[in-house]
């Protein structure tokens, strides 16, 4: 997707790892999060899968502990996210809404993108966007490439997080990257590298920016206490992306 956005300051919202029907999910932190969303001005969002819980008998998650059935999990994320869907880029999906598809072949994101009138993603997904009102000196807007997927890392530890986003990084090529799926929003992690400046036949040092993009689920009584590890900080990430100039800035 290549897509042009004339402001000087876009938001990006990556939206992921809800795990609607889940006991833990906090509900309430994500109705706060869609109204900011809805409220904002010059803002778009991805989602990063992992919409709902989608627990099954086969499947880690207690399916008796649920607090919905996966039927009632697609209908009310649809009812959540419907105020919203003109905001959104499209939809990657995650491994929780890949249990139904195993089971059964239903792709249930799909279905979702298709009832909120947005594109299907499915595991990953690169954007090219051009942000600014008017052209910079060098005669064009800045531009940023973005790869985003939900993400299979089972890494618990902050260093083991950065190791999975590092083989991220180094898999392929672009300024931001989004990965989901670990529950934890991560301080920004900027891997400088060099490159050659074909136009100006030189070298030039450039910046790849890395970020894991929260979750909605509390801590207390959930399967990361049961199992020890740390907790993660819940919400999502701001992402601002400049168009006077080229700049990426993330807040939590």
């Amino acid at each position: 997707m290549n897509t042009s956005f004339r402001t000087n300051e876009l938001k990006l919202i990556p939206l992921g790892d809800i795990h609607l029907g889940d006991p833990n999910c906090d509900v309430e932190r994500l109705k706060g999060t869609i109204e900011y969303i809805r409220k904002s001005k010059d803002l778009v969002v991805l989602g990063m899968g992992d919409y709902i819980n989608a627990a099954l008998k086969s499947s880690v998650s207690d399916v008796y502990g649920s607090r919905l059935t996966p039927e009632e999990e697609y209908e009310e994320i649809i009812e959540l996210l419907e105020p919203i869907k003109d905001k959104f880029l499209g939809l990657l999906t995650g491994n929780h809404e890949y249990r139904i598809q195993k089971d059964t072949s239903i792709d249930m994101t799909k279905m979702m993108a298709s009832e909120l009138d947005v594109p299907y993603f499915g595991w990953g997904c690169f954007l090219k966007f051009s942000v600014g009102v008017n052209p910079s000196h060098h005669g064009r807007n800045p531009s940023y490439t973005i790869f985003a997927t939900h993400g299979s890392s089972g890494a618990t530890t902050e260093s083991g997080r950065a190791n999975a986003m590092k083989r991220l990084m180094f898999s392929n090529s672009a300024d931001l990257f989004l990965m989901g799926h670990v529950h934890h929003m991560s301080p920004l992690i900027v891997s400088p590298y060099r490159y050659y400046d074909t136009r100006n036949k030189c070298l030039k040092e450039g910046k790849r920016y890395g970020v894991f993009t929260g979750h909605f689920l509390n801590y207390t009584g959930s399967y990361a206490e049961m199992k020890g590890y740390s907790p993660g900080k819940a919400g999502v990430p701001k992402i601002k992306l400049f168009g006077d100039r080229w700049d990426i800035h993330v807040s939590e």
